[in-house]
């Protein structure tokens, strides 16, 4: 034994074992996320479709339109199969889908007549779609939900529609990816939106060069249509994470009011502007209390990133000759 001047340690005095440091929440999160029945069927049946789509692109030497609209299909399949949709949800898509098709029908055909009736007709069309859409979203005690709800999808629609020519068609998969993570890590009812999230990793990579696969109207609409419904539905018992949901879909809403205006950035400062915006809008927007506090600050937040788009150099010109190289057969 040692004396109170000159303690010796005891050898058989037990040691204090070092602790490992706990796992952070999000990479719980993350992991539980790979064993989720529905994610990993979305994963699957999203790799077949991204197959399908290369086989076909491979075939055809060209790019593949649908690319929307296979989204939308697949995704409300397998929430078929392990969940009870409503019906109505259907009919709500395939009018989405219609009024889309029109609106392009009615832009290939310039200005013959009967072209401007039938852009008419298909507005009216989204517009009732959007409507239908909204009967079947609920929410009595949030009428601010019913409000918005429709000019939430035929804006971003409209938006998402304006993006189907290269170089901004490359990269809709992979912002679409981004905005869909986003999205589930906001609302707090996920099991459906992890079939979505499944789903859009391999279809991230079905609108890459390799493949270029396109969104057309009618998938545009829909696709927003179906991720608009699925925010909603999972934000029900947190009606503020709703506004972040909504505003994960980020720089898809910007760029196109932008590239009226001058020429945009180049891919790499879009999508990394793009991982900024979904950030900020699900772990900071969404997480407020105050529905209003949310609104300003999704306001404010677009307003930013506008500015910034401004700012940023702009990328290569994009030539009608370059845009028809990327439309003839690939070798």
């Amino acid at each position: 034994m040692g004396s109170p001047f000159f303690p010796v340690p005891m050898l058989w005095q037990r040691r204090a074992v070092p602790t490992i440091p706990a796992v952070p929440d999000e990479f719980v999160t993350l992991g539980e996320l790979f064993t989720h029945t529905g994610f990993m069927t979305g994963l699957a049946t999203g790799l077949l479709v991204l197959g399908l789509f290369y086989a076909a692109s491979s075939v055809m030497k060209r790019s593949m339109g649908g690319w929307g609209m296979a989204f939308v299909g697949i995704v409300l399949v397998v929430l078929s199969f392990r969940f009870e949709v409503e019906p109505s949800l259907f009919l709500g898509f395939a009018l989405l889908a219609l009024g889309g098709w029109l609106l392009d029908v009615a832009d290939s055909v310039g200005d013959r007549i009967g072209a401007k009736a039938v852009k008419i007709f298909a507005w009216a069309l989204l517009a009732g779609a959007a409507l239908w859409l909204t009967t079947a979203v609920g929410f009595p005690d949030e009428v601010w939900v019913l409000v918005a709800f429709p000019f939430v999808v035929l804006a971003a629609g409209t938006a998402v529609r304006m993006l189907n020519r290269p170089p901004m068609s490359e990269l809709l998969g992979a912002m679409f990816a981004v905005s869909i993570f986003g999205l589930w890590v906001t609302v707090p009812e996920t099991d459906m939106i992890r079939v979505l999230l499944g789903i859009s990793i391999p279809l991230a990579l079905a609108t890459l060069p390799l493949i270029s696969a396109r969104v057309t109207g009618a998938g545009a609409f829909a696709l927003v249509g179906l991720i608009a419904w699925l925010t909603v539905d999972g934000g029900s018992t947190s009606p503020v994470s709703i506004i972040g949901g909504w505003a994960t879909m980020g720089m898809l809403l910007l760029i196109p009011l932008v590239g009226l205006h001058r020429r945009l950035p180049g891919k790499i400062p879009i999508l990394g502007l793009h991982v900024i915006a979904v950030a900020l809008a699900s772990r900071v927007v969404g997480s407020w209390e105050s529905v209003v506090a949310a609104s300003v600050g999704v306001v404010v937040l677009a307003v930013s990133f506008v500015m910034i788009l401004g700012i940023v150099p702009a990328g290569p010109e994009v030539t009608k000759s370059a845009l028809s190289e990327s439309e003839v057969k690939r070798s």
